[in-house]
């Protein structure tokens, strides 16, 4: 849905292709989730996953009572492994690693949820862009991953800044090519970074200062200048937006694009924690209907009626009216035949 939405001519097939090619992969990235980027942005990914996971993987460690260097005796093998035989799951590399090479840790690390050194190691060989995952069968609606040795990452990877300031900065011009315009308070909040790493990473950014009303000082995206240009033509657009689009997940909430008036309807959290208001909305579960420049209602797929409904939350044209109608309706066509959502957070739609 997410896909569709932002380019509705992308085919299943395309994403797939692109994935099994190499040309976007499934990487961990900020907080601990997992993206969809390109290629160019995977080792930028890794390094900041690592840095981001460091202090939590050496506190496993040493309470799970992994030796020091048992993890990169392990890693030595597991890539030896990867190159004789090819990409393999975890349980498939297991059974092929030398006997005795993945002990178990014991009833103790096995409550910590480590029964053995080998998660560890691939996410650590992961972080240095020596192995990579591949979604099995080549499609994205899997949990299942294949390792493969990936040694092209080492090399990109070792090509990042070294310091953490201009490694962050190139996280923040990442991130307002995405969001096109955000405050610096929506860039902790999505990456996790502290207000001092922001500040600093602002100063070997790209982006530009602006201010927007009622506001106050932001930033934007150079590119995305031209656009705010043609702000009036915001209006024209008309689109049915997935769950945490970039547009109202990663800068200032819906709150700018709701009427005054339905400011304090309540909706649903995702992930629970009860209702807020929507114009305080910050994870909201519903997928919402942009019109006339302004949030004008939700819509949802209706698995037994097989069709998008659309619920209105405003009045709108008649003309706005049909265009929804018939984004609707094209969008259920395509969801009839694919029959596949998919949910991983994308790091390069913008």
């Amino acid at each position: 849905m997410l896909f569709r939405s932002r380019l509705p001519l992308l085919q299943r097939a395309t994403v797939d292709a692109a994935v099994s090619a190499g040309e976007v992969s499934v990487s961990p990235a900020v907080r601990g989730c997992m993206y969809l980027v390109p290629r160019a942005d995977a080792p930028l990914c890794l390094r900041l996953a690592s840095q981001l996971n460091a202090v939590r993987d050496q506190r496993e460690r040493e309470r799970a009572g992994i030796a020091e260097g048992e993890m990169e005796t392990l890693g030595k093998l597991v890539q030896k492994a990867l190159i004789a035989h090819g990409p393999l799951t975890t349980d498939a590399l297991r059974r092929v690693l030398p006997k005795g090479a993945v002990r178990s840790l014991g009833e103790h690390a096995k409550k910590l949820g480590v029964s053995s050194p080998l998660p560890g190691t691939l996410r650590a060989l992961e972080f240095a862009g020596a192995i990579q995952r591949i979604p099995e069968g080549g499609r994205l609606d899997t949990n299942t991953y294949l390792w493969h040795a990936a040694g092209d990452n080492v090399q990109a990877t070792a090509k990042l800044p070294a310091d953490q300031d201009s490694l962050h900065a190139q996280l923040l011009d990442r991130f307002l090519s995405f969001a096109g315009v955000a405050t610096l308070a929506d860039f902790c909040s999505w990456s996790g970074l502290t207000q001092r790493s922001a500040k600093a990473a602002r100063a070997h950014s790209a982006a530009v200062d602006i201010s927007i009303p009622d506001i106050g000082p932001a930033l934007a995206a150079p590119t995305a200048l031209a656009t705010l240009a043609r702000l009036d033509t915001a209006h024209e657009v008309v689109a049915l937006l997935p769950f945490e689009d970039n547009l109202l997940h990663l800068g200032f909430g819906p709150a700018l694009f709701v009427d005054e008036s339905l400011q304090d309807l309540e909706v649903p959290n995702w992930g629970g924690g009860g209702a807020t208001r929507l114009g305080d909305a910050a994870h909201m579960s519903f997928r919402t209907v942009l019109a006339e420049g302004l949030v004008t209602g939700f819509w949802e797929y209706d698995p037994d009626a097989q069709h998008v409904v659309v619920h209105w939350l405003r009045e709108a044209s008649r003309k706005a009216k049909q265009r929804v109608e018939e984004l609707a309706d094209r969008k259920s066509t395509r969801l009839n035949s694919s029959h596949t959502v998919i949910s991983y957070a994308v790091f390069c739609l913008k």
